[in-house]
């Protein structure tokens, strides 16, 4: 990955932190109550027994933009450590989110990682993930050409995460669009968690290596720390016995066209990252910086058959500046600015060498080469957010002003043959009206009062108006009550509404596939769901159910052909209902036992029938150990029931599995380093995640055993 530009300023910058002796405090170190009121700690041995297992202590953010215990939360959340990160041997995000109940990630045929929650699917528009809204500290890394974070982010490196927030359900109200299934928010180490210098070093399966640093250093007025990943692995390369091009090849043989597929052959799962992360403090001023470079040969393919030239290079490079102003009548004001560009550049090969496509006039034209693509996806936003929160006796008012544009530039397709059409083209060019340049305004209004009406209830409310250039505006409203009875009891009654408006390709590009739409209406549900809660040092179970009503779906129609167009739509949408219950009981210092589980069962409104490709029954199990020495051993059993398939895919379900998997953590093996062990997938489970009808028969292989060698020190 030739990023001079970005590599050298990065290791420069973090050099620069190890020799400003003027600068460095040695010495410091955060204390084991600050680590977990942040959501994490360093080393079992900082800990003490009450500390550790009170898990109450531990807060977020996301459900109501202030510090809350998960209890008193208005809304069903999870927290996911840093020590949960580590002791699961989680290496990206994706990772991750598989501990948390009612969350599920699969592949799309790119390689690109689909998170799905609560049984609302994503993707069927070419996108990723794009009912999910994804935060880095607390700024969005979604993006507006093809939607979600993982269009463009193959994997989201968790080295430098101190936990990961997660909300299930509607966000609009707080967070706008795109946060109708959930809310993810990654709060990364800044410089006021790590002083001093921390090395990583890891390989394993798959000729995968992994290497990280991280610095920071404090000085009277400022603060500044550094983050830096690389990671290079080759893919689990397994074998597709059979993709859409055997189709294809089947019917064209009765007129005697000879086959072109490349299947049986190997998926090309390998990606390439390079990852830096700075955030810096200046008196009262906070700054962030993220660069992501990330490379991938393609998976299986745009059009779902094997390719072997494939190139997908995505960049993300987002700034923050963010100012807390305290006014002298209690009044607290918050400014942000922030700054994202994204830059996707792909060369597909759609079709292999030999693809044969008939003419109407009974006629065929071959492509020597195969059918190519070359697209040229760019975008930016700007956005100023005002908030000002206001504490009385018992209310606390949150108020805020959101100003931000959207747009997208330079961009192009390129392809020896026309989707839309059917038809071969004379030559490799430019295909016109398929794309073109488009922004979009957006001014966002939103208030909540959290309401302390007494020591055993508490209510919130909010309201947030967004409107769209060239869309228009939504309101979402959400509501809920938190009871708190005695022996740490708590009962949640909640209601939101959430919303996601169309991309820019869903609504005025025609990438090779879809066919865009102009009219298409915003995706809306509302939720209604109910929890319990129960809390006791070493003990937390908390549960709830849901329904779910999404309307306005954006679905691509009919089924997927290779090499032709749908034209995408709103569909009906989709009624889901669930069930969720997180269990956790601790022992002792560093020992404990987790539970997850999750129902979740959705029916389309057009049909009355199971929605496809989630699956009904999903959870994990897991244990802690801590033996001598500090050594932990965390064997988990993550479990997916079978996935039913869409009404019109005649193929039977995809098949659940349980994949069992191992970490074992040494903190001090040799003068202060640190060295973990994961082997995923132990047993060699053979998987798989859901193609479309008429893509990849047998669905999408994914990797079997793999292996992971990591070693940290922190000087």
């Amino acid at each position: 990955m030739r990023k001079w530009w970005v590599v050298i300023p990065c290791i420069c910058a973090l050099g620069w932190l190890t020799v400003d002796t003027a600068f460095a405090r040695e010495g410091k170190r955060v204390t084991a109550k600050e680590l977990l009121k942040q959501g994490f700690f360093q080393d079992f041995e900082e800990l003490d027994l009450e500390t550790l297992l009170n898990f109450s202590d531990i807060t977020l953010q996301i459900a109501a933009r202030a510090e809350q215990a998960p209890d008193e939360a208005p809304g069903a959340v999870s927290i996911v450590t840093g020590d949960d990160i580590r002791a699961q041997g989680a290496r990206t995000l994706g990772d991750v989110l598989r501990l948390v109940p009612g969350v599920d990630v699969t592949t799309d045929g790119l390689g690109r990682p689909r998170v799905v929650m609560r049984g609302m699917a994503s993707g069927a528009t070419g996108g990723g993930s794009e009912d999910v809204l994804i935060l880095i500290n607390g700024e969005r890394i979604d993006e507006p050409v093809e939607g979600g974070a993982t269009a463009l982010n193959f994997a989201i490196p968790v080295g430098n995460i101190q936990k990961v927030e997660v909300l299930r359900g509607p966000g609009s109200a707080l967070f706008g669009s795109g946060a109708v299934a959930g809310v993810v928010d990654i709060v990364t180490f800044t410089q006021r968690d790590f002083t001093g210098i921390e090395a990583n070093a890891g390989g394993g399966s798959f000729g995968t290596q992994q290497y990280s640093l991280r610095l920071g250093s404090e000085g009277r007025y400022f603060k500044v720390a550094g983050y830096l990943e690389l990671y290079d692995t080759n893919g689990a390369r397994r074998i597709a016995g059979a993709d859409a091009q055997t189709g294809i090849d089947k019917a064209l043989a009765g007129r005697g066209i000879g086959p072109a597929s490349l299947a049986p052959g190997p998926s090309t799962d390998g990606r390439r990252l390079l990852e830096t992360n700075y955030t810096a403090t200046y008196r009262d001023w906070d700054f962030g910086v993220r660069v992501s470079n990330q490379r991938s040969p393609g998976f299986v393919g745009i059009a779902e058959s094997l390719g072997t030239v494939n190139d997908l290079i995505h960049r993300q490079v987002a700034f923050d500046a963010r100012r807390r102003l305290d006014l002298p009548d209690g009044w607290t004001l918050r400014s942000t600015f922030t700054f994202t560009r994204n830059d996707q550049k792909r060369i597909l090969q759609a079709f292999p060498p030999g693809f044969t496509q008939p003419l109407q006039d009974g006629g065929s034209v071959s492509f020597p080469s195969g059918v190519f693509v070359q697209e040229e996806l760019n975008s930016r936003r700007f956005g100023i957010e005002e908030t000002a929160q206001k504490s009385f006796t018992d209310h606390q008012v949150t108020a805020g002003l959101t100003l931000a544009r959207e747009s997208t530039f330079d961009n192009e397709v390129k392809a020896n043959f026309d989707f839309r059409t059917r038809s071969p083209l004379d030559d490799f060019a430019a295909l016109g009206g398929v794309v073109s340049d488009r922004g979009r305004g957006l001014v966002s209004l939103f208030v909540q009062d959290a309401w302390s009406h007494s020591a055993k209830l508490s209510l919130t409310a909010g309201m947030r108006f967004d409107h769209f250039g060239g869309v228009g505006g939504v309101l979402s409203p959400r509501a809920a009550a938190v009871f708190h009875f005695q022996r740490g009891l708590h009962l949640k009654l909640l209601y939101g509404r959430a919303f996601r408006m169309p991309t820019f390709s869903e609504l005025y590009f025609s990438l090779p596939g879809l066919i865009a739409n102009p009219k298409l209406d915003p995706v809306t549900v509302d939720t209604l769901e109910a929890g319990l809660s129960y809390n006791k040092k070493r003990f937390r179970v908390s549960g709830g159910l849901f329904q779910t009503f999404q309307r306005h779906a954006i679905v691509a129609k009919g089924l997927f052909v290779p090499g032709g167009s749908r034209t995408i739509e709103n569909g009906r949408g989709a009624d889901i209902r669930g069930l969720e219950i997180e269990v956790r009981q601790g022992f002792d210092v560093g020992s404990s036992v987790f539970l997850n589980y999750a129902f979740q069962h959705p029916e389309d409104v057009g049909t009355g029938e199971r929605a496809g490709d989630v699956p009904s029954h999903l959870g994990n199990l897991g244990a802690t150990f801590s033996l001598a020495r500090g050594l932990r051993v965390t064997p988990t059993l993550l479990f997916r029931s079978s996935r039913p398939r869409p009404a019109a895919d005649p193929r039977e379900a995809v098949g659940g599995y349980a994949l069992f998997n191992v970490t074992v953590r040494v903190p001090d093996l040799y003068r202060g380093m640190i060295v973990s062990l994961s082997l995923q997938n132990l047993f060699n489970k053979l998987y798989f995640d859901p193609s479309p009808a008429g893509g990849v028969p047998g669905d999408y292989p994914r990797p079997g055993r793999t292996v992971f060698l990591n070693a940290g020190y922190q000087f």
